[in-house]
């Protein structure tokens, strides 16, 4: 199949059409890799059973590229937070299951300054985040980081409990790329779609998340506003963490104060209504 596929570049394209082949197929199989790389369960892992102590808990999806996974830095140990994956409810520290990286997580900061709870109920968390990844990525019919995301999507619905919002912190990669807005809003969209029609009704809270020093993409900060302008559309605001930079920041990713700093403004978005 590969072979054939190859072939009709060469005849199509000439060296051109054969190198963009190649190009795609590296990207894809780099995106495979990350996918691989998300964190599992630990074995010894707890379940969420003596936790919840029969309580119905909300259900709060992360989904995003590196700064929604475990690439923080990280100088204290936070409590164990619920945390499901593959359809298993079980208490997690950071590296969180479902995110890429072994650092800390900006979630279980929030988890920390929600107490555990949202809206009057505990909150058990889905973490789907891969570093790097672009919205196409999330999107593309072939693409692994979608049949990862269909995959725990599908298993979270099955569990019965009630999904509340979804938080996405993502965007930095599509900055790099020169993501054009419209683009974006209709890439959004599409996922939201895509989502809803697994069962994840939203709403989905969007941060300002772009800023990859030294720059930030202008365009996506205008597509996310677009999105969240629109009150119909089950788009809210979430935080701005472009805001955090100089000692906020390790690179792209937060440092250790820019995960208290993040978790303080994902707090202040969640529970400012």
């Amino acid at each position: 199949m590969a072979a054939g596929v190859v072939a009709a570049a060469a005849l199509l394209g000439g060296a051109a059409g054969l190198k963009a082949w190649r190009h795609h197929q590296f990207l894809q199989e780099d995106l495979l890799r990350r996918v691989e790389a998300v964190q599992p369960i630990l074995a010894n892992s707890p379940g969420c059973e003596d936790w919840l102590a029969g309580r119905m808990p909300l259900i709060v999806v992360v989904m995003g590229q590196s700064n929604a996974a475990n690439h923080a830095d990280t100088r204290v140990s936070r409590p164990p937070m619920a945390v499901l994956h593959d359809g298993r409810c079980v208490m997690a520290k950071a590296p969180l299951p479902g995110g890429t990286g072994t650092g800390g997580s900006l979630w279980s900061a929030l988890n920390e300054r929600l107490q555990g709870q949202w809206r009057g109920r505990p909150i058990v968390w889905v973490v789907v985040a891969v570093e790097g990844t672009a919205l196409e990525d999330w999107i593309g019919d072939a693409s692994p980081l979608r049949r990862l995301w269909e995959r725990q999507i599908d298993a979270t619905v099955a569990t019965g409990w009630p999904i509340a919002a979804v938080l996405w912190q993502q965007g930095e990669a599509d900055a790099i790329n020169s993501t054009a807005a419209q683009d974006y809003v209709r890439g959004m969209r599409r996922l939201r779609a895509l989502t809803e029609a697994r069962g994840l009704p939203g709403p989905w809270w969007l941060a300002q998340s772009t800023y990859c020093p030294p720059a930030m993409g202008p365009a996506i900060r205008a597509a996310i506003q677009d999105l969240v302008d629109e009150p119909t559309n089950g788009f809210r605001a979430g935080p701005d963490t472009d805001r955090l930079q100089g000692a906020a920041r390790n690179g792209c990713h937060f440092s250790a104060d820019g995960v208290e700093q993040a978790a303080t403004l994902w707090h202040q978005a969640l529970t400012a209504r």
